[in-house]
């Protein structure tokens, strides 16, 4: 079975993003005028693509005085899925290629590397 987040289009991910922002259900003039501020989109293009993913079931819409969005995937769950899919696709399902390639190509600071030995060293103890 597919996941419904494998139907999230880029450009549907700023509508996402607004809204995980705001921490609460907006309205589409209020989505439009966040979505607004990091692209050159025009209103109707947003207005288009909030239409898109309340059919494919990732926003609900709910009449108050004006209809409001809310998402119905979480900024985690959907980062976990899209984290799982590119190790899968990229690195055949091992997370220790995707940690080399980060560090081999400097994307890791010397503060993500102490974090990542602390949660090592943390699960180290649980086992």
């Amino acid at each position: 079975m597919k996941s419904p987040f494998e139907k999230v289009a880029e450009s549907e991910l700023q509508i996402l993003k607004a809204l995980w922002a705001s921490g609460e259900p907006l309205p589409a003039a209020r989505i439009v005028e966040a979505v607004s501020a990091v692209t050159p989109w025009e209103n109707t293009t947003i207005r288009t693509l909030i239409h898109r993913l309340v059919a494919k079931g990732i926003l609900r819409s709910e009449k108050r005085d004006v209809l409001h969005y809310t998402p119905l995937v979480t900024e985690a769950e959907f980062g976990d899925y899209q984290t799982g899919r590119l190790i899968d696709t990229f690195y055949s399902g091992k997370a220790s290629g995707l940690v080399s390639a980060l560090y081999h190509h400097k994307r890791l600071s010397a503060e993500d590397v102490a974090e990542l030995r602390a949660l090592l060293d943390r699960e180290d103890r649980h086992e």
